[in-house]
């Protein structure tokens, strides 16, 4: 989810809207999470460039090539969040 955030949150950034507070950057987050049908069509947006992708997977310590294109960085980004989904499964199963 926290990734999909930080996507959401470019996406924000990107059209410049001025913030005047938290809670109406919540809101503008919840907005964009609630119209995207799936994390792929998030990541396909012509506003999510190749470089945002890159820098978050550097971010998260994912090794990526540097000469991948966005599709390459887009099936990164779902590997990752599906690793990330897993070890949370695991993590509180573990916890039971």
């Amino acid at each position: 989810m926290a990734g999909i955030t930080y996507l959401a949150n470019i996406l924000i950034w990107h059209h410049e809207v001025e913030l005047i507070n938290n809670n109406l950057a919540l809101d503008a987050v919840c907005a964009v999470l609630t119209y995207t049908q799936d994390p792929m069509e998030l990541l396909k947006r012509k506003k999510i460039y190749r470089d945002h992708l890159f820098k978050y997977l550097a971010s998260e310590s994912v090794v990526v090539s540097p000469n991948a294109d966005k599709h390459e960085l887009m099936q990164a980004v779902l590997r990752h969040w599906g690793l990330v989904c897993i070890a949370q499964m695991v993590l509180s199963i573990t916890k039971l």
